[in-house]
């Protein structure tokens, strides 16, 4: 690189001396032509670029890949905590015990009811839920929920009661209060139905626990076609009965 700023200087200078001298001057254009000749060829783009130092590449931060995420809570809506799975009626299985069945009876009895009212409600339990408490209908355009399959006023009432009290809606033992708040009329309180008329209506007079059960799903559970699936609503709740 020095070498061609001397080159560049020399031949300034012997540019000035040719202007000066008389034109025509054999001298000083052979210097000239004896300089041009020497001097090398100006660098090229590509030969300056590798003159210039490499820089350094860029460290990049080291992140441990993980094969799942790291746990943390959900931030969901309750619509998210529900499941997706529609509740299978269960037929041809009215004498077998679903998960939750004696669970739910004891539960109810430990709130005040009868054998026979809580097993009563068990063997609607176990046709519209099967004891599973974030369950949905699989109705078309049905949006029921829960252990009773509840929709609209009702629904929003026990979601409501969750919250006001800290709980989740879709446990087992909520859904339980809140049957509960509906047959003592609390369940107004949380912008629920006033469905007392309907749980007087169910156990008013006793009986057996599939008599009940009849009564239970005509007045509070209220299906569409209750003649369809009564006989396993009244097997299961003799099943259920402790």
């Amino acid at each position: 690189m020095a070498t061609r700023l001397r080159d560049n200087r020399k031949l300034f200078e012997l540019m000035q001396q040719m202007f000066q001298a008389q034109q025509g001057s054999t001298e000083g254009a052979s210097e000239l032509s004896t300089v041009l000749a020497g001097m090398s060829t100006p660098a090229t783009t590509a030969e300056l670029q590798q003159q210039e130092p490499e820089p350094e590449p860029e460290q990049k931060p080291v992140v441990e890949s993980l094969s799942k995420p790291p746990p943390e809570e959900p931030q969901v809506s309750w619509e998210d905590q529900v499941s997706k799975e529609a509740p299978t009626p269960p037929k041809g299985k009215a004498t077998e015990d679903l998960p939750g069945g004696k669970y739910f009876v004891k539960g109810m009895i430990d709130r005040g009811w009868t054998p026979e009212e809580a097993a009563g409600a068990a063997g609607n339990v176990h046709v519209e839920s099967g004891f599973r408490p974030g369950v949905k209908s699989s109705a078309p355009g049905e949006n029921s929920y829960g252990f009773l399959q509840w929709n609209r006023e009702r629904l929003r009432g026990l979601m409501n009661m969750a919250e006001a009290r800290g709980l989740n809606w879709v446990d087992p033992d909520t859904q339980m209060d809140w049957i509960q708040m509906e047959r003592t009329g609390e369940s107004v309180k949380y912008g629920g139905a006033d469905e007392r008329w309907a749980y007087r209506k169910a156990f008013t007079g006793g009986g057996t626990p599939g008599e009940i059960a009849e009564r239970f799903g005509r007045w509070v559970e209220r299906p569409l076609r209750l003649s369809d699936t009564l006989a396993i609503r009244q097997r299961a709740a003799e099943r259920y009965s402790i």
